[in-house]
C-alpha cells in the first residue's frame, strides 16, 4: 500500500497513524487496473458496493465483489448480482473467516475498497491484501462512525469514545486527503450547499462515485 487511505461516507476522518504517507502517483482508474470491492452484508453497504462495482466496471476495470456470505441473497442489491457487468466477478466469502477474506481479495489489485469493516480486527485482512496488491485502500464507513446522538456538530467531540468504526479510522492513513469528498459530480466539495443542515440526502449511486472520484486526492491521471 503506498500511501494514505481514504475515510469515505456521511464523514471523513482527521489524523492516523505513523508513518506519514507519500503523494501517490501511479493509481489511476484505468483499463489495466483490478477493483476489489469487500462487503459486509448490510443493504446500505450492499447498495454502494453494487454501484461502486457497475462504476469502476464502466471505466473497464476487472472488479471482484468479495460479498459477505450472511447476506440474504434474495434482497437488494444482492439479487441484482447477476445484472452486474461480465468483468465484474462476485465471491461470496464467510468475512469473519480472515485468512478467507485475504485470499478472496488475492494480490493483483490496484484499489481495494473496504466496505465492510466495523472494527479494527475486519480490516485487518483487507488491509494485509491491499499491501500484498500494493493497492490503494479506502474505507468505506457509516453513521455507525459516530458515538454522539442526534444532530453533530463538529465542535462537539462526536467520535468519544471511539466506536470500531472509529478505530478503524484510526488506524488508517489518511491525513493528506481530510475534507476532500467527491459527491457524485465533477467538483470537489465539502459538503453540499452551505453544510449547516441537519441532514443531507444523496442517491445512492452518487455516494457510490465518491470512492472512485477521491483517487483524484492522489493520483494526477486520475480520471
Amino acid at each position: 500500500m503506498r500511501a494514505a487511505a481514504v475515510i469515505l461516507a456521511l464523514a471523513l476522518g482527521a489524523d492516523c497513524f505513523a508513518p506519514a504517507p507519500t503523494a501517490r502517483t501511479s493509481t489511476a482508474l484505468n483499463a489495466a487496473g483490478h477493483a476489489v470491492i469487500v462487503q459486509n452484508k448490510g443493504g446500505g453497504h450492499g447498495e454502494i458496493g453494487y454501484h461502486l462495482a457497475k462504476n469502476l466496471a464502466d471505466k473497464d476495470l476487472t472488479v471482484t465483489i468479495v460479498q459477505d456470505s450472511a447476506a440474504k441473497k434474495e434482497a437488494l442489491p444482492f439479487s441484482k448480482y447477476g445484472e452486474l457487468p461480465s468483468s465484474v466477478n462476485v465471491e461470496w466469502v464467510d468475512t469473519s473467516d480472515a485468512s478467507a477474506v485475504e485470499a478472496a481479495c488475492g494480490d493483483k489489485a490496484t484499489h481495494v475498497f473496504d466496505n465492510n469493516s466495523k472494527k479494527p480486527s475486519d480490516a485487518s485482512p483487507i488491509i494485509a491484501a491491499a499491501k500484498k496488491s500494493d493497492a490503494f485502500y479506502s474505507f468505506v464507513s457509516s453513521a455507525g462512525m459516530y458515538a454522539a446522538k442526534g444532530m453533530l456538530k463538529e465542535e462537539k467531540k462526536v467520535k468519544d469514545p471511539p466506536t470500531g468504526q472509529r478505530e478503524v479510522e484510526i488506524c488508517v492513513e489518511i491525513n493528506q486527503c481530510v475534507g476532500c469528498s467527491f459527491l457524485g459530480d465533477d467538483a470537489a466539495v465539502l459538503a453540499p450547499s452551505s453544510g449547516e443542515e441537519p441532514a443531507s440526502l444523496r442517491h445512492r449511486a452518487g455516494v457510490a462515485s465518491m470512492a472512485w472520484r477521491t483517487t483524484r486526492c492522489f493520483s494526477t491521471n486520475a480520471p
